[in-house]
């Protein structure tokens, strides 16, 4: 016991030392992937499905894909705001980590901010994805409407996990079940991000939906 005295105040050490790291390299994740969400996720997609509406015939699958793609970019430019705002908010209590200043009860509201904007940004999510396998549910079967669902159905599940481990972390609860339904989102999302950017998107262009 006494022999593991030191290494374990080591640890400690460490951990205390690369905490302020973490947290500071985490906020600046959440603002930059926000802000890709925004800009080009959401904005530059518009511009893009602003350009194709140049007058050429299209037929109807066309327009409803197009209509999807936009609902798309407007998702991502609400949720990458809410997660610009998570990843700044967080971001700032790393100041007081590095010992820069002292935010007093400050650091605690940053950090309760931080989690709210985490939690809006998945609930806005939930009702999308709900909204969007709606919108298509009645539609007559078609292989890109199969790959909506689909997308719809994961996007449901990663934010009602999501949501539910920001509700633990923000009103309290046992924090395995914070790590369960944490580790069961951060999966389904990460197969969901690969799933919409290599086939969904693809279906979703014009010259691929006839």
């Amino acid at each position: 016991m006494i022999a593991l005295a030191p290494m374990t105040l080591h640890f400690h050490r460490m951990l205390s030392m690369a905490q302020p790291v973490f947290t500071a390299g985490q906020g600046l994740f959440f603002v930059g992937y926000g802000l890709k969400e925004v800009l080009f996720d959401g904005f530059r997609a518009h511009k893009k499905i602003e350009n194709e509406q140049d007058g050429r015939v299209q037929n109807v699958w066309t327009r409803t894909f197009q209509k999807v793609r936009s609902s798309i970019a407007d998702l991502s430019i609400v949720h990458g705001m809410y997660y610009a705002g998570m990843g700044a908010f967080g971001g700032l209590t790393s100041l007081q980590d590095f010992g820069l200043v002292n935010l007093g009860i400050t650091y605690t509201g940053l950090d309760k901010l931080s989690w709210v904007c985490f939690l809006c940004a998945n609930i806005y999510m939930l009702q999308e994805s709900v909204r969007m396998y709606l919108d298509v549910q009645d539609m007559e079967d078609h292989p890109t409407v199969d790959k909506i669902r689909l997308s719809a159905v994961m996007g449901i599940v990663n934010s009602l996990g999501y949501c539910m481990t920001a509700a633990v972390v923000l009103f309290g609860g046992p924090a395995a079940a914070a790590l369960v339904l944490g580790g069961i989102s951060v999966t389904v999302g990460c197969i969901k991000i690969l799933y919409d950017h290599f086939v969904l998107s693809r279906s979703l262009d014009p010259q691929q939906a006839d």
